[in-house]
């Protein structure tokens, strides 16, 4: 005969779909690291994916922008416009 000793946990445990349904329409403002929010949704909780290139500038021996930010869509060319 099998004996199961169950203990209580000191807190509840969360499951990862409870979290999930509470997070979905948090809309995270990422304060200028991203250019867009990120929006939780049923399917989605990613950001749209974007980008800014840079280069190394040998004059100032530092990195340079050389880009805006530019958003990418799967299957569409990327355009991004060239900063000064």
């Amino acid at each position: 005969m099998a004996v199961v000793v169950v203990r209580e946990h000191p807190r509840p445990l969360v499951s990862f779909f409870t979290v999930s349904i509470e997070l979905i329409g948090l809309n995270v403002q990422t304060g200028g690291i991203y250019p867009d929010p990120i929006n939780w949704t049923k399917d989605d909780h990613r950001r749209p994916t974007s980008f800014v290139a840079y280069v190394w500038d040998e004059k100032s021996q530092s990195i340079k922008r050389i880009t805006d930010w530019a958003k990418y869509k799967d299957g569409e060319p990327v355009v991004a416009k060239m900063t000064n």
